[in-house]
């Protein structure tokens, strides 16, 4: 900004033309415009002068770095003040530039600064500072991972190595595991939520304290009254795999004993009886849990073995796979709410394969799939408004009857038709909306072609940020809101040049451009005509 008008429109002209920079720029000619720049949007680069009325410029410096800290300030002025210099500078000024250095020197320390910009983003202080958090946060962070990898997520599973380390796990990614799942029977009466968060630290506490000289373990909370630990032997030695499980045996029974005896609490164990890979663990959680399920409320403090075979866990899936099923609806769910249909019909499927395997359980299993999906369509349809559109042209009462289905096949035909229109209903109101979202920006802009069409003018103007703006726009239209906005100001400049009566100087301030000299390079670029040479080409009786 500038308080010389002249000044600030030339600069303006001279950053527009460097198409290389793609910027988006704000003219301020005083700090209060400036200062209202500052408040509506985020600004990455300010070039201003330091002698001006009312706020000079370096108080407008130290307002900038309040409100936006990593904006880059160059100074401009027509004085070779030395002291001017070192304040500026001193208050994190980028640069000291005299305006009689001429525009290719500012240009230079424009590019400078965007490059800056770009490599502050990458600098290592960010990731340092995320370091941090994490490692803050770094119990939940790996508690959610290793849920992760419990459920079978298989992309988790696969880069284990790396995110082991990253999260600073104390576990080997390429060594096997054992798992052990444990449940609180019962909480004292007396006892209240905060109480019940000590107890939880004490219980993995107690077992860390008995395991952790001779194995490595990972202790998880999965919810107010299980736990599950996950342990490798520090020393790896497949001759002593027998020993190493039955010390892991014989020490929870040493540490349900001692949570009894100084807790006075009855906790209830599940031991997997032999080392898995990792891609394994998911099969021996869901086997552990079956085994612990089975049991409860019949008894307490049971300390229970598992003592199925590779084989069988293999198939644990197979036998119960209500979790695996759980799993499936929540990524039918996310497909759902991002409209992507390939991912949703890949999973439909999967589900579907499913219910086509051999189970003493088969009919149970294809209820729970039916009545699983059912919720999950109604859900959405509700969420999007669509009862109306698809009552129209399915039955809705199919989604909560199942005796209206003679086999199982017509109901994955009627699903997987079902969630065709969803999809195809949710993209067309995608559409309808962006071409409601383009119709009022293009209006907009024909009806203000002399005001205000900076991205955040019109972001005001329909409620969007800015730069999601910007991106939005481009998808719906295939063109930038830029070249939308120039076009109209073409249209607008031929028809005013259709009229003798208006003086082409007259034009630049009607279609939003400040200068004429701007204007005729503008539109000499465009139609490789001046306004008088297109005007002059007009037919005389227009």
């Amino acid at each position: 900004m500038d308080d010389e008008p002249l000044f600030v429109n030339g600069l303006a002209e001279a950053l527009e033309d460097a198409e290389e920079l793609n910027l988006e720029m704000y003219r301020a000619y005083s700090s209060d415009e400036a200062l209202n720049w500052l408040n509506r949007t985020k600004i990455d680069i300010v070039v201003s002068d330091i002698r001006m009325p009312r706020m000079n410029g370096l108080d407008l410096q130290l307002e900038i770095k309040r409100q936006w800290p990593s904006c880059k300030v160059i100074f401009l002025t027509g004085y070779d003040d030395f002291n001017y210099a070192q304040q500026a500078l001193r208050h994190g000024a980028l640069d000291f530039v005299l305006k009689t250095e001429g525009d290719q020197v500012l240009m230079e320390k424009v590019k400078q600064a965007i490059q800056i910009i770009e490599l502050d983003r990458a600098q290592e202080q960010f990731m340092a500072k995320a370091r941090e958090q994490l490692h803050q946060s770094k119990a939940a962070v790996q508690k959610e991972y290793i849920k992760d990898i419990l459920l079978g997520d298989k992309m988790v599973i696969k880069v284990r190595q790396q995110q082991f380390k990253e999260l600073q796990l104390d576990l080997d990614g390429e060594e096997q595991v054992l798992l052990v799942l444990g449940k609180v029977d019962k909480w004292l009466e007396s006892s209240q939520r905060t109480d019940r968060a000590l107890y939880q630290f004490a219980i993995q506490n107690i077992a860390e304290e008995y395991l952790t000289k001779s194995a490595k373990l990972m202790s998880i909370q999965l919810d107010s009254t299980r736990f599950v630990w996950i342990i490798q032997p520090k020393q790896p030695d497949l001759e002593r795999t027998q020993q190493q499980i039955r010390f892991v045996q014989g020490t929870f029974e040493e540490i349900q004993l001692t949570c009894g005896n100084l807790l006075s609490l009855k906790i209830s164990f599940a031991i997997a009886n032999q080392y898995v890979e990792w891609e394994q663990l998911h099969q021996q959680f869901e086997s552990l849990q079956i085994l612990l399920n089975q049991r409860m409320g019949l008894e307490q403090e049971l300390l229970l073995i598992n003592y199925q075979t590779s084989d069988q866990i293999e198939r644990i899936e197979t036998h119960n796979p209500s979790s695996q099923i759980k799993k499936w609806i929540g990524f039918l769910q996310f497909a759902f709410e991002n409209n992507k249909s390939e991912a949703f019909f890949q999973t439909f499927h999967e589900i579907m394969a499913v219910s086509q395997q051999p189970n003493v359980n088969i009919n149970l299993l294809k209820a729970e799939i039916y009545l699983s999906m059912g919720s999950l369509y109604l859900s959405n349809i509700q969420q999007w408004n669509l009862q109306e559109e698809i009552g129209s042209r399915m039955d809705l009462t199919k989604l909560t009857r199942l005796d209206q289905f003679a086999q199982w096949s017509e109901i994955i035909e009627y699903y997987a038709l079902l969630a065709e229109l969803i999809f195809q209903l949710r993209f067309s109101g995608w559409q309808e909306q962006g071409h409601k979202l383009v119709e009022s920006l293009k209006h907009y802009i024909e009806d203000h072609i002399a005001d205000d069409l900076s991205l955040t003018r019109l972001g005001e103007v329909v409620s969007h940020n800015p730069a999601y703006l910007s991106r939005l726009y481009k998808q719906l239209t295939g063109e930038g809101l830029s070249e939308t906005i120039s076009e109209a100001r073409m249209k607008q400049t031929k028809r005013m040049l259709m009229d003798p009566h208006i003086k082409i100087y007259e034009i630049p301030a009607a279609v939003g451009l400040d200068s004429l000299k701007y204007f005729r390079k503008w539109f000499k670029k465009e139609t490789n005509m001046t306004p008088q040479e297109y005007r002059d080409s007009l037919p005389l009786d227009r």
